[in-house]
């Protein structure tokens, strides 16, 4: 069974896990709160400069999108302000992976690139409906099911129409495969082909939430399930019983957040 504890937050709008703390942004305060994965004991607050929409973090870069439209890098030892970037209008989607943060507005048209120094990279993405980070790359999935592999240093971008269309939720790179979170189950894609490899069961499904930390995947909605490919190919669900449909899932290296909608309740589990 996993701990359920009520943060001191009165509207959390996303949470992130970083090297040993789990950031939680709250709206209404205008604020970043870091707690301890494993008891959420308070350690650091960072104001704002208005409400949160949006986070991620990417090697001790925590990264917020306002929503103003601007995207703020913090430096997460210091705390220090490292750079703001006007980028969108107003809600955003953020997501980390390879040591950068990644960012798209809803039909934005275009993924861009942030490090601690501030944006790298505009990748032409018409049509983007989900999209997830790998090492030096982005992957998109269209709209009418085309897949696409974009890297950093200018090549062609790879193409691979998706041989049958399925309906997605979220999606994930994670221990050297693309991961579709569809109908009850998980679509596996390889990384270099962009072929589908397998489809494993999963208890519910597309849901709005998968992330991968250090090889190991975790998802959910009403349940959470997690995946270590590496070892098991066998999906299982953790002893999570929320009241609400999930905002969003965190982790560190050993411990897992899943922060309910209705209230600013999280569930606290191994990960492992």
């Amino acid at each position: 069974m996993a701990d359920a504890v009520r943060l001191p937050l009165a509207e959390p709008v996303a949470l992130e896990g970083s090297r040993e703390w789990i950031w939680v942004a709250d709206r209404p305060s205008q604020s970043l709160k870091a707690f301890r994965a494993e008891d959420a004991g308070a350690v650091r607050s960072l104001q704002l400069s208005g409400p949160p929409v949006a986070l991620a973090a990417a090697n001790g870069l925590i990264c917020a999108g306002l929503a103003s439209g601007d995207i703020v890098a913090i430096e997460e030892d210091s705390g220090r302000e490292l750079w703001r970037n006007a980028a969108f209008r107003g809600a955003m989607q953020l997501r980390s992976g390879g040591g950068l943060v990644w960012a798209t507005e809803p039909d934005g048209g275009s993924l861009l690139a942030f490090d601690r120094s501030g944006p790298v990279a505009r990748v032409p993405a018409q049509g983007l409906s989900a999209f997830a980070p790998a090492n030096g790359r982005v992957l998109w999935l269209s709209k009418d099911g085309v897949l696409v592999a974009c890297d950093l240093i200018g090549k062609t971008p790879k193409t691979e129409v998706m041989p049958q269309p399925f309906a997605a939720g979220a999606t994930v790179c994670c221990a050297n495969a693309l991961w579709f979170s569809v109908t009850n189950g998980l679509l596996m894609v390889d990384l270099l082909s962009l072929q589908p490899r397998s489809v494993l069961t999963a208890p519910e499904g597309p849901v709005p939430h998968l992330i991968c930390r250090d090889g190991k995947l975790a998802g959910g909605s009403s349940t959470v399930f997690i995946l270590n490919p590496m070892t098991d190919m066998s999906v299982h669900v953790l002893g999570v019983r929320p009241q609400s449909p999930l905002r969003g899932i965190a982790a560190t290296a050993t411990k897992l957040w899943a922060l309910e909608s209705a209230d600013p309740v999280v569930h606290i589990a191994d990960f492992t």
